[in-house]
């Protein structure tokens, strides 16, 4: 009886390797963030910050180290992820249902209205919550981090997935980076396609 065929490699671009908090925290020259100065700026802030920045460019990967860092002293709550205003309603009872010092951190916070920000922050004060947010534009919020993305950062990512085998190259790299204009989560998924095209050609 014969074998069965060897399973191919999974892709090194699949989610498994690639979502937040499976991905080292790196700086726009490819570099990993330094993460205890990160908490040491925040602890200054009273425990508040925003990491800010585009779409793709790391902030929610960043969110979830520095979730996982806080956890372990402060303790931390989320990263609860805003998808519409109506998921304010349970992040609301979550920060009342808090401990006193925990910081709760939430994804997306561009997504409600000001109103509703001004209810969480009020809410996070009220239980003496700390509050790390990420956005696209400054919040009223000390900014934490400014993240930018580059050909550099990219390729750090790409160096430390899974062997490629060679099928994806520097300039495969820089021209999906390109051509997503840095939203690294679209040029990774760029890269997802382009290994599954050359492995089964």
């Amino acid at each position: 009886m014969s074998s069965p065929p060897p399973r191919p490699a999974p892709n090194p671009f699949a989610t498994r390797y690639t979502q937040p908090g499976s991905i080292v925290p790196l700086d726009a020259d490819g570099q990993p963030v330094d993460l205890p100065l990160l908490l040491s700026r925040l602890r200054a802030n009273d425990c508040c910050g925003a990491i800010v920045g585009p779409h793709g460019s790391g902030k929610t990967n960043l969110l979830v180290h520095l979730a996982a860092a806080l956890a372990t002293h402060e303790g931390s709550l989320g990263p609860l992820r805003i998808r519409s205003h109506r998921d304010a309603v349970g992040i609301l009872r979550s920060i009342l249902a808090a401990a006193a010092g925990t910081v709760v951190c939430i994804d997306s916070w561009e997504q409600m209205g000001l109103a509703t920000r001004l209810s969480v922050q009020a809410a996070a004060a009220w239980q003496r919550c700390g509050l790390l947010v990420t956005s696209h534009a400054a919040t009223a919020l000390p900014t934490l981090m400014e993240c930018r993305t580059s050909p550099a950062m990219l390729a750090a990512i790409v160096a430390a997935l899974p062997d490629t085998g060679g099928s994806i190259t520097q300039a495969d790299i820089a021209d999906a980076c390109d051509r997503h204009a840095g939203n690294l989560r679209d040029a990774l998924a760029d890269l997802y396609d382009r290994f599954e095209s050359r492995r089964s050609s």
